[in-house]
């Protein structure tokens, strides 16, 4: 029983990073109509230059990371404004090759400048392990799954219940209706995206402590995300995230049972039989209250 629940709880803390991401790729998809497949390097930018700041140049780890997370911030509304607003405008399907190429610049600017290399970060918690009765608890998979959950659950509160989430729905909905009513829709999409990076950065920075920092850490933590999104349906927020969560839940327990070459085909397996079999008016995605 106790494996069990080790294998639960690191599963969750996974699928919390899946989460993390996937809400800043709903955000950016229901409010910008874009898919950004760079959006996992927001995360390794933060983490990338916070290590970059401490290592090489001796600044206090936690302003570190204050400015890294700003500079990502940064990084992510630029390239909103001065490239995919004007890639979306000249041709369909620009969007998708803008994102790409972030994608790529990022991990070849980190590539070039860490050679290749993987570098330690802060443990932030990662080594720290609690023994309760024969079960093993890790300290960073515990802040894991607490940030991940307080962030969605703070998002869905924001997105329910106040004044900023009915303008970003209005704008998710319809961008011209919304403005018509005097919504500023171009500053609710800065924020949207500056939302994004935030939530990208703390899931890259809570997965190096766990791992270590390169070029293409956040990679398959992105891919992830955007499957569990493809389960859920990116016109949705509830039902994606959760999907997020069951998600890492499921690949603790693929590895444990079948072995960790068997995660990969078992993932896509898992999209195959839903995309397969699930009913009709679950693929349209319906008409659920958008973030």
């Amino acid at each position: 029983l106790m494996s069990e629940l080790s294998l639960l709880i690191g599963g969750a803390a996974t699928g919390g990073v899946y989460a993390l991401l996937l809400a800043g790729i709903l955000l950016i998809y229901q409010v910008s109509k874009a898919v950004n497949f760079g959006h996992g390097q927001f995360g390794m930018i933060a983490a990338f230059f916070s290590w970059y700041l401490y290592q090489q140049l001796g600044v206090n780890p936690l302003v570190a990371i204050v400015l890294a997370v700003l500079t990502a911030v940064v990084v992510a509304v630029l390239f909103d404004a001065l490239v995919l607003q004007r890639a979306s405008d000249r041709q369909v399907g620009s969007d998708l090759v803008a994102t790409l190429g972030l994608l790529l610049l990022a991990t070849a600017i980190a590539e070039n400048v860490l050679g290749g290399r993987t570098q330690s970060y802060l443990t932030l918690g990662s080594r720290t392990v609690f023994d309760l009765g024969g079960l093993a608890l890790n300290l960073s998979d515990l802040v894991t799954i607490v940030v991940a959950l307080l962030s969605v659950l703070g998002l869905s509160l924001v997105r329910r219940r106040t004044r900023v989430g009915a303008m970003l729905n209005a704008v998710a909905e319809n961008r011209a209706v919304a403005e018509s009513l005097g919504i500023p829709s171009a500053r609710v999409r800065v924020a949207t995206w500056a939302l994004a990076a935030i939530l990208a950065s703390v899931a890259g920075i809570l997965v190096a402590s766990r791992t270590s920092v390169d070029a293409y850490y956040m990679t398959p933590f992105a891919m992830k995300a955007f499957i569990a999104g493809i389960l859920g349906g990116l016109n949705r927020f509830g039902l994606p995230l959760a999907f997020a969560f069951g998600l890492g839940v499921y690949e603790a327990f693929v590895v444990y049972l079948l072995g960790a070459q068997a995660v990969t085909p078992a993932v896509f397996t898992l999209i195959i039989v839903v995309l397969a079999f699930a009913p009709r008016s679950y693929l349209s995605e319906g008409r659920e209250a958008r973030a």
